[in-house]
């Protein structure tokens, strides 16, 4: 567990007050750290005897459908994109946990149900506003700062305090998704999924966790997400849901967001 104590959190109303917030960190000598969704597992917005600028309010996500991209404030949750781009039949590679802050998300790199079709969250970025250490507000795309957008995408959080991402957006229909879970045998059955994901169209995503029962049995849990029908989906899974060692199956058709929305959101302190 992470026990620190920052000197201060400053919670900025609007762009002003975060550069004033900013002048004064840099002025006393502080550590700057960003809180967006507060989900980092390494615990980067909350350093000792720092300055954290929490960004938690600036939750606001807007969408032109027509021209399929989304602005969104660097406090949002990954909810906040989801709900706003969902309701346009558009959804943005982005993350799996509803509750994840867009920022750390998408300046981290990004994993989705639809990596392989779409890239990761920080292929998606088009565009962004940020405040630097000293101060300045800089608008940055492809045009203007190339080589910062570049860094941005994937880089980490050292270039700036992201206020606003503007995301490129794709069509989002049908989703089959779920889980399967395999009870021994678990090496024949990674074996079975690495074959099939090396083949497997890119509307197919697979991922796969391991682990021990108490009594020692080896589980393997097989997440899937398909993008398309269903009937497409359980052709394009055979292989895995044909196996002997398949003990359960929990597959379904859905909407994007109720794909968005499986995995619980982790309660607060156990980040």
């Amino acid at each position: 567990m992470l026990d620190r104590r920052p000197r201060l959190v400053f919670r900025p109303i609007d762009i002003p007050d975060l550069v004033a917030g900013v002048r004064s960190a840099s002025e006393l000598d502080l550590p700057i750290a960003v809180r967006g969704g507060g989900h980092s597992v390494a615990g980067h917005a909350m350093p000792d005897g720092g300055f954290v600028i929490d960004l938690s309010r600036w939750r606001s996500a807007m969408v032109d459908p027509e021209r399929q991209v989304a602005e969104a404030q660097g406090g949002c949750l990954l909810m906040d994109l989801d709900v706003a781009t969902s309701a346009h039949g558009l959804a943005a590679p982005s993350g799996t946990f509803l509750d994840t802050g867009i920022g750390g998300l998408t300046l981290g790199g990004g994993i989705s149900h639809i990596v392989a079709s779409e890239g990761f969250a920080c292929d998606a970025l088009t565009g962004a506003q940020l405040v630097t250490a000293d101060g300045r507000i800089v608008e940055v795309d492809d045009a203007t700062q190339p080589d910062l957008l570049w860094a941005l995408r994937g880089g980490g959080g050292n270039f700036g305090i992201v206020t606003r991402f503007r995301y490129r957006l794709t069509r989002i229909g049908p989703m089959y998704a779920g889980g399967l879970v395999f009870r021994g045998a678990t090496a024949d059955v990674l074996a079975r999924l690495f074959t099939l994901d090396r083949d497997a169209p890119d509307a197919l995503v697979l991922k796969a966790n391991v682990w021990s029962e108490v009594d020692g049995s080896p589980i393997a849990k097989v997440n899937v997400a398909w993008r398309g029908e269903h009937d497409a989906g359980e052709a394009a899974i055979k292989e895995l849901t044909s196996h002997p060692a398949l003990v359960e199956a929990n597959l379904r058709p859905m909407s994007w967001l109720q794909l968005q929305a499986l995995n619980t959101p982790w309660p607060h302190g156990l980040r």
